[in-house]
């Protein structure tokens, strides 16, 4: 630290000299002023740029030696990384791709001392790899799980990192989105998962496999802090598992018949693209009466076995019953802010996008924004990803 000071005080004097002997350069910028312009280079928090990618910090520190100083010296610079894998067969050539070393990615986070970090870790499937690559390449990022605040992680099947053993509690004070999604086999999913307690979550978007456990992942007064919930690929059973452990403590289930209820969540997302079940008996099983935000993709609405294209018209159609469910068992009679229809896909001619949303508002006409989504579904609208 003393050598880092010494620096900026030097930088100070020669910047202050620069400034009445004539016109400057970019070199001759008082550091407070380099340091913002590295702050606008870099994606805003908290995006994740990649090791060598666009808005990577090390691109600054390959400069000149000056402005390598100022950014090495720059924690706010190194609080976000994002490590990806090849998924592609024809990108499998590691001589193809740049994965970043594990001392690299670690130095990369010891820079960013002592702020809280946004990671990222993409390897759906090793592929060629050996997976031992994989592991010393994500231990970096898990050595610093008390310090993440945004985390995003899709891991392979075969990888049983010894960080997340069974049995094991992390505390992570700082989370307030976790992304997490692996393909683990039922005989793995023990050694993968354990015990999260995060106080300050918010968000959470889970995608563990069919088998997945989902209700031992988060500790129960983590749960209880979530306002924004996505479970994909879940059976209806975990689902109210899940609900049941976001009960305030004065709040208790007495009878089975008695709804599930989570008092302070405001999103429900749900696309179970691998799991058929009656979405308005699950429905009619819970009680919501903060949601303000519902979404559902389009085939598993399409899968419903109260849901037929040629009866999706008029009052008292089935779609009629999939709304008046939603408000009187999800919401307490009160108004939607938003309800969004997502993996829609690329609706051609006779495909009924201007049937579904000419449907969508006439049985949500108090709602006050209708979406229908090709893709994915990031959030309520206005949130962002």
């Amino acid at each position: 630290m003393g050598s880092s000071g010494a620096r900026t005080s030097r930088r100070q004097r020669q910047a202050g000299k620069s400034i009445h002997s004539g016109p400057l350069t970019v070199l001759d910028f008082p550091p407070e002023i380099t340091i913002e312009i590295f702050q606008h280079f870099v994606p805003a928090y908290p995006a994740r740029p990649e090791h060598l990618g666009d808005g990577s910090p090390l691109i600054l520190t390959r400069v000149c030696r000056q402005w390598r100083n100022i950014a090495l010296d720059t924690p706010g610079l190194w609080r976000a990384i994002q490590v990806r894998f090849p998924a592609a067969a024809h990108e499998r050539n590691v001589h193809s791709i740049h994965i970043p070393p594990p001392e690299a990615v670690h130095k990369w986070l010891a820079r960013s001392h002592p702020l809280p970090i946004s990671v990222g870790f993409r390897c759906a499937d090793t592929g060629g790899l050996p997976l031992w690559l994989v592991e010393r390449t994500l231990a970096p990022l898990l050595d610093e799980m008390e310090r993440w605040e945004y985390a995003e992680l899709v891991l392979p099947s075969r990888l049983l990192p010894c960080h997340l053993a069974p049995g094991k509690v992390h505390h992570m004070p700082v989370l307030v989105d976790l992304r997490l999604e692996s393909v683990a086999r039922a005989r793995e999913e023990r050694a993968i998962l354990s015990t999260i307690d995060a106080p300050g979550i918010q968000s959470l978007h889970l995608r563990l496999g069919i088998r997945g456990s989902y209700t031992n992942l988060l500790s129960t007064r983590s749960f209880s802090q979530l306002s924004r919930l996505k479970l994909v690929e879940v059976r209806p059973d975990q689902v109210r598992e899940i609900l049941e452990r976001t009960l305030p403590k004065s709040w208790s289930v007495t009878s089975a018949s008695r709804p599930s209820r989570a008092g302070g969540m405001s999103t429900l997302a749900l696309d179970a693209n691998a799991i058929r079940f009656d979405l308005i008996h699950f429905l009619g099983g819970l009680a919501l009466p903060a949601l303000k935000n519902v979404a559902i993709s389009r085939s598993l609405l399409m899968a419903q076995p109260h849901y037929h294209p040629i009866n999706t018209h008029g009052a008292g159609s089935s779609f009629d019953t999939f709304a008046a469910t939603i408000r009187r068992c999800c919401t307490g009679g009160e108004a939607l802010a938003s309800f969004t229809l997502f993996n829609c896909g690329p609706f051609g001619i006779g495909d009924g996008r201007l049937s579904f949303r000419y449907e969508c508002q006439r049985v949500f006409q108090e709602v006050a924004t209708i979406e229908l989504l090709d893709g994915d579904y990031e959030g309520p609208p206005g949130l962002g990803s």
